[in-house]
């Protein structure tokens, strides 16, 4: 790990402040390990880690109800639930070149819904919160 965080580190030393809310770092991190859970997040410097705010944990349930029906009524209208390769990848590109696509303790998520984008980004009947697909 902490040859990790000396190859990544930036030169002014506030990798847990800045660098991490940064695309490059949060994407150098996911290239190296496959559980974000595994991950020692404690800065080999000691500065504190700034997490993105997240929608209210309402919001998220609201959010997370309305994909429970477009996925029901999908299923219902015989519809097809999972998006296609092509589509995911797609869609996972315009969530990773946008700013609202934020990494968090748990894992990447959107800053707008506060959705899993690995997730969601998967579902046929889903859609950007802010129209972006």
């Amino acid at each position: 790990m902490k040859n990790f965080f000396e190859q990544f580190q930036c030169k002014n030393e506030s990798c847990c402040v800045s660098c991490r809310k940064s695309r490059k770092f949060r994407i150098s991190v996911f290239d190296v390990f496959d559980d974000i859970n595994s991950i020692d997040f404690d800065c080999p410097k000691g500065k504190k880690i700034v997490w993105p705010k997240l929608p209210s944990l309402l919001k998220q349930f609201k959010s997370l109800t309305k994909c429970s029906g477009r996925l029901a009524k999908a299923v219902i209208n015989g519809k097809k639930i999972i998006a296609s390769s092509e589509e995911v990848n797609r869609r996972l590109k315009i969530c990773e070149r946008c700013d609202k696509y934020v990494m968090t303790d748990i894992g990447y998520r959107c800053a707008v819904c506060g959705c899993f984008t690995k997730n969601k980004d998967k579902l046929n009947p889903e859609h950007c919160p802010i129209g972006k697909w």
